[in-house]
């Protein structure tokens, strides 16, 4: 008898091993690799179309909207060399409006 009692100390034993093991992980996990601002950079999203809203009727509107796709990809280049990562709009199905970057984000 002394050995299934045995076996089952040591089976107890092991599982309580592994279990101690995997919750030290996951915690490592929840507050090393997935906690918010450790890890992740920040995420700024350019809305290139944006650029073509609200054109005055007078004057040349292609050079207008030129001019503020090149300031978007200015901020865009600006913000990627400091770590930040940039999506376009159209591939973001939704994000808070602070993370969208301004028509006028040259300033």
């Amino acid at each position: 008898m002394a050995g299934p009692l045995r076996n089952s100390a040591l089976t107890v034993a092991v599982a309580l091993v592994v279990g101690a093991a995997g919750g030290a992980g996951a915690d490592y996990y929840l507050h090393q690799v997935a906690a918010p601002g450790t890890s992740r950079p920040p995420i700024a999203v350019l809305d290139l179309s944006a650029a073509a809203l609200n054109l005055p009727r007078e004057g040349d509107a292609s050079a207008l909207v030129n001019a503020r796709i090149e300031r978007l990809r200015a901020a865009a280049e600006k913000l990627k060399n400091a770590g930040w990562i940039v999506l376009d709009a159209q591939a973001v199905i939704g994000a808070p409006e602070s993370l969208y970057v301004p028509l006028d984000a040259d300033r």
